[in-house]
């Protein structure tokens, strides 16, 4: 296995962290057990969830509040921040590598990349604007190694590729990819019929969440009406019911820079490891069928989900109607990407 992590899904993106915002903040964020104890000193009120093999989560506030450190929008550990906070927006995923890639739901995040992948054009050179936050993902994958984390991961990783393979299952990231590049046009729908939300009785902690600038932090879920959508409290509990608008059952037309900006979403998440984990996943769960179908499918799932909160999240913000440009898919892939990023896999997010 190799320990060196891959960074070419991080070249060519700029990252500015928008005052204000603080959607990142709205987790509970691990704790190595070495950090601990500078949480503890900096605020010895703080409240740790206990997790294993001595690792905590600092506590969110109740009914979709944030982190416990945000205050006013501000981070109030920000200097001693656990590595989970210092890395983001980087992401990194161990399977037979450790590949780091940009979570996309980050509003500080530029997305012009995707344009460039769309075109099949190289990303460019990494940023020095994540150069901390890579000096963070080396750290952590570093301690991981040597606590034997890695080794671990490659160990499940060896069960993972026997037990597919004994059902006749098995195909490597790289065939799977092989198979499926070039069809990326073909997963973008007309026609959108499976809706995402959830249930109307879900928890506000449960909720996916986007920041919008003239909103603050919003979520959403069903409603008997459609969907609808809140804003929602740094403290905890809703701030305002903003809307209930209908979901779209078809595809508005995508300007033609908005149909390359998702095809270029579609590709960078077929060039992260973490979607085909999430393959393995659902077929070691019984799901009926070849990885290369699963990861087909889910591709078109997303392309779906991306236009319809991109042409939701117009609506809320807008009267403006017709074709969705850019900056629509823009915003409905940062609706999506971090709700993709958790989903269970076989591999592991440092």
């Amino acid at each position: 296995m190799r320990t060196d992590p891959d960074y070419r899904l991080v070249a060519g993106f700029r990252f500015r962290c928008l005052p204000g915002c603080g959607l990142c903040c709205y987790t509970t964020p691990a704790v190595a057990p070495a950090e601990r104890s500078r949480l503890i000193q900096l605020d010895p009120e703080v409240p740790l969830l206990e997790a294993r093999g001595g690792w905590a989560n600092v506590a969110s506030r109740p009914e979709g509040g944030a982190c416990y450190f945000l205050r006013e929008g501000r981070c109030a550990c920000h200097a001693s921040r656990p590595a989970t906070c210092a890395e983001f927006p980087l992401t990194a995923y161990v399977s037979d590598r450790v590949q780091v890639s940009v979570v996309l739901s980050c509003p500080g995040v530029e997305l012009a990349p995707l344009l460039r992948l769309g075109e099949d054009s190289s990303a460019g050179a990494l940023s020095g604007d994540l150069a901390s936050e890579i000096e963070t993902v080396n750290s952590e994958v570093a301690r991981a190694e040597a606590s034997g984390q890695l080794r671990s991961v490659a160990q499940r990783r060896r069960q993972v590729e026997r037990r597919l393979s004994r059902a006749g299952l098995w195909q490597s990231e790289g065939e799977i990819r092989e198979r499926i590049q070039g069809q990326l046009d073909h997963f973008i729908p007309s026609e959108l019929t499976d809706d995402d939300s959830p249930d109307e009785e879900s928890e506000l902690e449960a909720l996916p969440i986007f920041y919008e600038p003239s909103l603050g932090r919003v979520v959403w879920r069903r409603h008997p009406g459609g969907v609808e959508f809140l804003s929602i409290r740094e403290s905890g509990g809703i701030a305002a019911h903003l809307e209930v608008l209908v979901p779209p059952t078809r595809s508005p037309p995508l300007a033609d820079g908005a149909r390359t900006m998702l095809r270029g979403y579609l590709q960078y998440l077929l060039d992260r490891d973490a979607t085909i984990g999430v393959a393995y996943d659902r077929l070691l769960r019984g799901e009926p069928d070849s990885p290369e179908l699963v990861v087909a499918r889910d591709l078109q799932d997303t392309a779906g989900q991306v236009i319809r909160l991109a042409t939701l999240r117009r609506a809320l913000v807008s009267d403006r109607r017709g074709e969705l440009l850019v900056q629509d898919l823009e915003d409905g892939i940062r609706a999506t990407d971090m709700d993709i990023l958790d989903r269970p896999t076989t591999g592991l997010r440092l």
